[in-house]
């Protein structure tokens, strides 16, 4: 017989607040296809994972946001610090914490179940120096936007996120990524679409925050 009903449980309001809701090997979500269907990105991995993201403080405390939901612990090296504090008082709850620094240390590790994710403000100068991570670890080296100096990290991370890149941020990806021909067909989506790339290959993501990341961080458009 297929049961019809579960049996109901109670917990008190520490028990409660410590269940999650985990995602599998999926990743973590970021958005909706070009098929309509849920888009994912590995954003964390058993081996240490490097990014960039470029589009502005937007896409980072959306990352950021993100990581959340499965578990993982942020950290923020910035040298604005107001530029993140009502960000980082307000987002965390039962799944995770945000920590602000100057200056975050090199090769700690995460878990499969509290994986690790540090965000370099990029834009603020926190750091010149590129920035290693321990397993089940990712660093976001975050910009306001792609430029000929920093559009070599591209060709050596494992993951890009642009969001709407620019004609001319789209010429510096696309030869960062060895993807000559791709250039005009990165550039010229709407001003919530991420291109999500890699060495070698590139796909489109249609990002619509929720009313709680919209309250949080406002609109995802660049400013």
């Amino acid at each position: 017989m297929v049961p019809q009903a579960l049996d109901t449980h109670l917990a008190d309001l520490p028990t409660a607040a410590a269940v999650t809701l985990r995602t599998g090997g999926s990743g973590v979500v970021l958005g909706t296809a070009p098929d309509g269907g849920t888009a994912s990105i590995a954003l964390f991995r058993p081996e240490p994972t490097t990014a960039v993201a470029v589009g502005g403080l937007p896409l980072a405390q959306l990352l950021a946001f993100r990581a959340l939901a499965v578990g993982a612990q942020v950290s923020v090296e910035t040298r604005r610090p107001a530029a993140w504090q009502t960000f980082a008082n307000l987002s965390p709850g039962a799944t995770g914490s945000i920590v602000l620094t100057p200056h975050a240390d090199d090769d700690a590790n995460g878990s499969v179940h509290t994986p690790r994710l540090l965000v370099v403000d990029a834009q603020s100068a926190a750091s010149a120096e590129p920035r290693r991570v321990g397993r089940w670890s990712t660093v976001v080296t975050a910009h306001d936007q792609l430029s000929s100096w920093s559009a070599p990290l591209l060709g050596t991370c494992d993951l890009s996120l642009l969001l709407s890149p620019s004609l001319a941020e789209a010429r510096l990806a696309a030869s960062a990524l060895n993807l000559p021909d791709a250039a005009r067909q990165l550039a010229g989506h709407p001003a919530t679409t991420v291109v999500v790339a890699h060495r070698g290959g590139w796909r489109t993501v249609e990002v619509a925050p929720t009313d709680v990341e919209r309250w949080l961080i406002g609109g995802l458009e660049r400013r």
